[in-house]
């Protein structure tokens, strides 16, 4: 988790939104609940296929910023995968 945000604050200082994304990401946090971790589990199992193609899109805009891609490059490859299974189990 560390690594994705960390990766995600580079590109947000590329762009000059540091400080809403780290203000958006506290957010988060403090109003997470167990629920969010359902809602992010079923959300990503239901729309695995739209992520994947939003992380790759992502990852050619963090490559275009000249920012590392390590963690949405796995983050899009996860994703894949677990459309792919989600698929092959239909």
């Amino acid at each position: 988790m560390s690594s994705s945000l960390w990766e995600a604050l580079e590109a947000a200082r590329a762009v000059g939104v540091e400080d809403w994304l780290r203000s958006d990401i506290i957010r988060t946090f403090v109003e997470a609940d167990a629920a969010t971790i359902d809602r992010l589990i079923d959300g990503t199992a239901k729309h695995a296929v739209r992520r994947g193609h939003e992380m790759r899109d992502a990852e050619a805009m963090l490559l275009d910023l000249g920012t590392p891609t390590t963690m949405t490059t796995a983050t899009a490859e996860s994703l894949e995968r677990i459309a792919s299974e989600k698929a092959a189990h239909r």
